[in-house]
């Protein structure tokens, strides 16, 4: 029985559930590919860079 059938059915306890630990999230990690493509990638990378230069230009400067 998973754990999901077993809270289900009120047969479960805390000891029956289990621990989720850093590594488990670095195994996943090496098995998920990225969802954004390399080319996408690049894209959002120009993009976000010329967003930040536009927005350093509406700084007003502020004279001592």
């Amino acid at each position: 029985m998973t754990v999901q059938e077993n809270m289900a059915s009120g047969t479960s306890s805390l000891s029956d559930i289990p621990l989720v630990h850093i590594h488990h999230f670095e195994q996943a990690l090496q098995r998920v590919a990225p969802s954004v493509s390399k080319k996408d990638q690049r894209v959002y990378d120009a993009l976000r860079w010329q967003l930040r230069s536009s927005r350093s230009h509406l700084n007003p400067q502020v004279s001592p």
